[in-house]
This record gives structure tokens, sequence and C-alpha cells, in this order.
């Protein structure tokens, strides 16, 4: 029986059967999954015959142990088989594009998987939560449908599993299991916490803050399926609302006091039964170091160890090295490096410092970090010299010469330059005058969208508009197979380009290229 349910973690190719469902009308969906799911969950041990199953009289439909045994190998067969095609379900759905700036449907019952969370729902609903493949299939069957749900970003179909969920939980007690084992059992936790990032991934932080706030057991205490990871994911969310470009306007301001705010009930109140970890405490010191209060970011990041005996990682030293950095202190940032990151052997480090001390113009203590990695036997890697080449050419204080050496170093390393690497050799080379350079080195690679923008700005400054076109069209055609950019990405840099055409007095052109953005890459052009 354990060899037969190994085998359903394999999930077949989606067949033309279940191809046809999928554009067949929804009555018809609900049949087909339908008959998919309704099936019988086996004992325990299925290779026991419970003694219900027996009749003790000698009546013409006794079945003989052999017929039992077969009779219910064809039905864990038949189930087996009516996962898979569940599975093959999901796996199409997980096929599908999720829509730019969209959360499919509003209306729940207008989403795709709604009729797979029907379907689950019933399974939930049918079969004895006493019986242990009920948990197995279960968990396997959510496990599947929340990562489906998250790939697609289905908001609504999110929001009616999650209730669902909590619900069945609620209902424990009058099943005959606590719903700490249930919830154990069907591993909620971290399911919870998935469903409760897409609907707070799509705005709806109130909705995260709600399910913490709410979610109690009898006693008044965090629910059992309350986990530490989704009060990081609702102050991510939180955070993540900040206006990086205005880093401390009042908006910000307010908006880490309301983190603070769910923070501090998580740390202070008697109700809540987990504690932060590293990421959470790193999630709301980044939200400090966005706003520039590096006093208040040191203070958490030193709170971690000394009141809560959490060692800090990379991930909470990184962002306080980046904020220390954006805010033009890098040298803050380097003495925070050697005080807390002794000993430790990580690239991210040293490219963040890189790139702050060329910005400001150090360029040989950024050279002198590079050094350090190599006695340190560290490789760098193609983003530590990336930071560097970044650095050089914003401070402009620099021959093509250093850009020539510093190509030389990472052919000796044996490094791959990337996109990133050709689309600031481009942008040097044109900062020298050499256009028509940066244009050959463009043409020899074609992976930087970002370098051809370049050269894009610079034909039009020189008067050479219908080459800048040429390359716009090129870019506009192949933004996402070739460049690897959403249409999020490609507006922006045709927004910044129409702008130039505007200033340059080439008005047809930039009015031919606005409907080209109106009506490929957004509805509306609102930034100009």
């Amino acid at each position: 029986m354990k060899q037969l349910f190994k085998k359903c973690g394999n999930i077949k190719l989606i067949s033309s059967t279940h191809f046809k469902l999928f554009n067949s009308s929804r009555s018809t969906s609900k049949q087909c999954f339908s008959t998919c799911i309704s099936f019988r969950i086996p004992n325990d041990d299925s290779s026991q015959i419970e003694t219900s199953d027996i009749t003790s009289n000698t009546d013409s439909n006794k079945l003989s142990t052999r017929e039992l045994h077969l009779q219910i190998k064809k039905e864990n067969e038949a189930m087996l088989k009516k996962k898979e095609e569940i599975m093959s379900t999901l796996e199409f759905y997980k096929s599908m594009t999720r829509k730019e700036g969209s959360t499919l449907a509003s209306d729940k019952q207008k989403s795709p998987l709604f009729e797979v969370y029907r379907e689950v729902k019933l399974f939930l609903s049918n079969h004895e939560i006493n019986r242990k493949h009920y948990f197995v299939l279960a968990s396997t069957l959510l496990n599947n449908l929340i990562e489906t749900i998250s790939h697609l970003g289905d908001v609504e179909t999110s929001r009616t599993l999650l209730q669902l969920l909590l619900i069945r939980v609620d209902g424990c007690p009058k099943l005959g299991i606590s719903p700490e084992v249930f919830v154990r059992k069907l591993k909620l936790g971290p399911k919870c916490t998935k469903l409760v990032k897409v609907i707070v991934d799509s705005g709806d932080i109130q909705a995260g803050i709600k399910f913490l706030q709410s979610s109690k057991n009898e006693k008044g205490f965090t629910a059992p399926y309350v986990e530490t990871p989704a009060f990081t994911v609702v102050l991510n969310g939180i955070i993540k609302q900040q206006k990086l470009h205005k880093p401390q306007c009042e908006e910000n301001v307010n908006i880490m006091k309301r983190a603070m705010q769910l923070f501090n009930w998580m740390i202070e109140s008697d109700e809540v039964l987990v504690s932060p970890d590293e990421f959470t405490f790193a999630t709301i010191i980044k939200g400090y170091c966005n706003i520039r209060d590096m006093g208040m970011a040191l203070d958490l990041y030193n709170q971690m160890s000394t009141e809560y005996g959490i060692k800090p990682g990379a991930t909470s030293k990184k962002t306080m090295i980046d904020g220390f950095i954006r805010e033009g202190n890098v040298d803050k940032a380097y003495e925070f490096f050697l005080e807390n990151c002794k000993g430790e052997r990580y690239d991210d480090y040293y490219c963040a410092l890189i790139t702050g001390f060329t910005q400001e113009n150090q360029l040989d203590k950024a050279y002198n970090l590079l050094g350090e990695m190599k006695q340190k036997d560290m490789k760098p890697s193609i983003e530590a010299y990336n930071a560097f080449l970044l650095g050089i050419v914003r401070s402009k204080m620099y021959d093509q010469s250093d850009v020539t050496q510093i190509l030389k170093h990472i052919e000796s390393l044996n490094l791959t330059p990337n996109s990133k690497t050709h689309g600031l050799v481009i942008k040097s080379l044109i900062q020298h005058g050499k256009l028509d350079e940066a244009m050959e080195y463009y043409f020899q690679f074609r992976d930087s969208i970002y370098g051809a923008k370049f050269i894009i700005v610079s034909l039009i400054k020189t008067g050479r508009v219908d080459e800048a076109e040429a390359l716009l069209t090129e870019i506009c055609e192949n933004y996402s197979a070739k460049y690897g950019i959403d249409k999020t990405g490609m507006r922006s840099i045709l927004e910044n380009i129409i702008s130039l055409l505007i200033k340059t007095q080439n008005i047809k052109k930039a009015t031919k290229w606005k409907k080209i953005l109106v009506s490929q890459f957004t509805s509306g052009v609102n930034a100009l």
C-alpha cells in the first residue's frame, strides 16, 4: 500500500480528455471533477480487513478473503488514478501564464480554480478525518492547489480556501479531533501563510492584519495555524508600500508606525504565542533603512541578539550595510562590516561595499576590496565586478582604459560577462563620446536592453532619430523573449524616450510612439 501511495506523487501529462474539460461549460467541469474526487478512502492498513466488511453469516453475498483483497486493490488503484487526474488538472493550471497587473477574476465563481476548490472542499467534508490516508491525500491536494493559486495569483480562490480551512479547524472538536492535531497533520501553518501572501501581495494589507489579529483558539490565544512567517509576510506587505524615491516623507513615516504597531503587538501581547525570527527582524530593519533611520535600524539589529537570542544572519547584515550606503555613509557601512561580518565569505557584502565606495569616488577602496576577496580565496563574482563597473561609470572619474582593464580581469578569472556588464560597457563608451563603438559592441551581444536604451537616447540627442527608431522598434518586438523584462519595464523605457523626443522637438515621432505606448503597453499615458 505504501508503494502505491509513493506513486501518487507522479503527475501525468494532461490528457486530451482533460484539455476538453477546460474548454467546456461549468456544468460539464463540475461533473467531471466530481467524478475525479468522489472516491472511497481506505483504512489505515489496507492489508487488514475490517470486521464490519466480513459478515459472519453464510448468505450468498459473502465474499472470500481473496475476493475482498481484489476488491480493495481495485478501489485503491481507482483512487490513485483519480488523484493523478486532479494533479494533472492542477499541472495544467500551473502552465497558464499569470496575467500582468491582474488578480484574475474578482468574482470567485469565475476564478479558473474555483471548480477545483469546490471538489477539494467536498473531499474535506465527505471523508472521515480519523483515517491516516485522509491527511495524506488532503495535504497533497491542498499543497498542489495552493501552489497553483500562488502561481496564478488567484486572490479570490485564496480567500475562499483560507476561510474554508479556518472553518474546518474551528469545527474540529465536533469531529472528535483537537484543532492542534488537525493543523499539525495537515501542516496548515505554511499553507495558510502562502494563502495570506497571495492576498497581501494583491494589496489587501488589511485582510492580512485581520487574519493575524482575529485568528484565535478557544482560550483567546493565537490559533495553531498562525506561524511567525505569516507575521513576516504581512509586515513585508506593509513596508512595500513605502515610496523609495521619497525616503523621509510623512507617508513613509506613517507606514513604519503601522508596521511597528503590528510588530509590537506580536512581541508584547500575551495573546500571541509566536515569536519573531531573523526574517521578521530583517523586514522591520529594512523598513527603517528605507526611510534613512539607521539609529532605529541598528537598535533593532542589536535587540535581535540581546533580547531574543537570535544570531543575525546574512540577510540582516546585508540590509544594514545597504542602509548605511543609502544614507550616504559608506565608511559606517564598512565599519559595520568589519565589526559584524568578520571571517564571513559572503559575496553580497563585498558587492554592496564596492558599489558604495565607487559611488563616493573612493575607487581605491573599492579596488582594494576586490583584492581582499582574492586574498581570502574568494573568487569575485561577475556581480562584484559589475558593482565596481557601475560605481566608476556613475563617478565619471575614469578612463576607458580602466574599463578595458576590468574586462581583462573578468576574462582571466573565467567569468562570463552578463547583460548588466554589457550595458555598463556601452554606457562607458557613450560617456567617452564613442557612440559608434557602443553600437558595434551592442550588436555583438544584443542582450542588454538598458545598453540599447543608452544608445537610443544618444542617437536622439545627436539627431540620428531614424536609427534610434529602428532600434526602439526592435526592442519593442523582443522585449520579453530577448531581454526578459515585463510590460511595466518596457513602458517606463518608452515613456522616457517619448519625453526626450518632445524635448528635442520631434513632435510627430513622439505622437507616433505615444500611440504605440497606449495600444501595446498601457491603458493610458499618465506620465505624459
